[in-house]
């Protein structure tokens, strides 16, 4: 994407919500995850993590600090310990999980939308496609986002 401006995103959503996934031994992850996948967080390192934390939670393993910690250095994933403690610290509480998961799956979805929009762009610029098959792609990608954003 062409990027003369910052996507959206709340980085502080994103450590909030890994932050209340660490606390509690996972206790809001069926709710957090019926809301966001790894894909929607912003932040690299954020995907990274909460993929680890989705995995240890369906292998029934408490996603807390030292086994997220644990597999991340199996991956071998570019997360240091510092970074995760950093996160682990910021809150206390799962009280507002689910609240965060909006937060980040919202601006996931304006990411995909501005990026569904540049593609629409780059094709009528291109002129390789008809103006109906740009409009039906751009249709179809709509309606998906309609679907799944309910």
């Amino acid at each position: 994407m062409n990027q003369n401006f910052e996507l959206p995103h709340d980085i502080d959503a994103e450590k909030e919500l890994l932050s209340a996934m660490l606390v509690r031994n996972g206790e809001k992850f069926p709710a957090v995850t019926a809301i966001v996948s790894a894909e929607d967080f912003y932040r690299p390192e954020h995907q990274i993590i909460f993929g680890v934390m989705v995995e240890l939670y369906a292998q029934d393993i408490p996603p807390n600090i030292l086994s997220v910690f644990d597999e991340l250095k199996k991956t071998k994933a570019p997360v240091e310990f510092s970074y995760l403690r950093s996160i682990a610290e910021i809150s206390f509480t799962n009280a507002y999980a689910v609240a965060h998961a909006k937060i980040v799956k919202e601006k996931s979805k304006l990411r995909r939308l501005m990026e569904t929009s540049e593609n629409v762009f780059q094709a009528a610029q291109e002129g390789s496609k008809s103006t109906a098959e740009i409009i039906a792609s751009y249709q179809r990608t709509l309606e998906e986002m309609k679907r799944t954003c309910r």
